[in-house]
């Protein structure tokens, strides 16, 4: 009975919803502590969640305006309702919406968490002070102390259980919280990885990250990716630099190269489904 009282306290944050077909879409706020901001969450409940009384996976993603319906970055929306009904994957999504402020600068602080390089800076056209990043590991935190336990009070869920996804500089914190937080998240995948803000960095984490209690790790990266001055050889090095030290330290991932995609959300949706039948399926196939 305590329990159900409890779970009907925390819904009253629930402060929108939508639904597609048999899938919910709420929408809620929480406070990111760490950070000292507030932030809108979107949750997609799965199909079976209403008729059924088990608990369910949970998968964090982030820039979660555009992951349901919202075009970022020029390619027509993310759309991962249908991805995940299409994958068959039964699992409870948490899109958590990036920072809006300022020029995108905002979203790279929270994404990354060291500052840009001097070689990041010059291709970007900024100074030092300008340098961009830094706050990852308290947006990483908050995700821990203040999202995870607002969600799993909340809904049915599997506490035990959580992965998390992103693209872009989305891609490079999801890897950021499979080295630090393996325990928590124990599924985690990088779609375009943009590792290239802070390469060193992101090798010597991934070098000194226990990471063999994961029981999936994705990335891949498109042959034609291009952002500003950061073009598809920047991006595939980047990336292949990050594989292949995941591979000489015998990490259990997968790496793959997809033959002529850019960076925007159609080519991501093109291939989130085969990415969660990765990232849940029993076997791995």
């Amino acid at each position: 009975m305590k329990a159900c009282v409890a779970r009907r306290s925390f819904l009253r944050n629930i402060i929108g919803e939508r639904r597609h077909a048999f899938m919910r879409i709420l929408e809620m706020n929480v406070k990111l502590t760490r950070l000292g901001r507030n932030r809108r969450i979107r949750v997609l409940l799965p199909d079976s969640y209403e008729s059924d009384s088990r608990r369910y996976p949970v998968l964090y993603m982030h820039d979660g305006q555009n992951i349901f319906t919202i075009d970022v970055f020029g390619g027509g929306g993310w759309h991962v309702h249908e991805e995940v009904r299409r994958s068959g994957a039964d699992v409870l999504v948490v899109a958590i919406d990036n920072n809006p402020d300022g020029d995108g600068t905002a979203r790279y602080r929270e994404y990354c968490p060291w500052r840009s390089p001097k070689t990041v800076n010059r291709k970007l056209g900024i100074g030092e002070q300008e340098a961009i990043g830094g706050e990852g590991w308290g947006y990483l935190a908050s995700i821990v102390e203040d999202v995870k336990p607002l969600i799993d009070q909340t809904f049915r869920t599997d506490p035990g259980d959580s992965a998390m996804a992103g693209s872009s500089a989305g891609g490079l914190i999801s890897l950021c919280a499979a080295c630090r937080y393996p325990h928590v998240f124990k599924r985690a995948a990088s779609l375009s990885g943009a590792f290239w803000l802070a390469q060193e960095d992101t090798e010597k984490l991934a070098e000194e990250s226990d990471l063999s209690i994961l029981e999936r790790l994705y990335l891949d990266i498109g042959t034609e990716e291009v952002t500003g001055a950061f073009t598809a050889g920047n991006y595939l090095t980047s990336n292949r630099a990050v594989n292949g030290l995941l591979a000489e330290k015998g990490t259990d991932h997968r790496y793959l190269e997809i033959e002529g995609g850019t960076h925007n959300e159609s080519d991501w949706r093109a291939r989130f489904a085969d990415v969660l039948k990765y990232l849940y399926d029993e076997q791995g196939e």
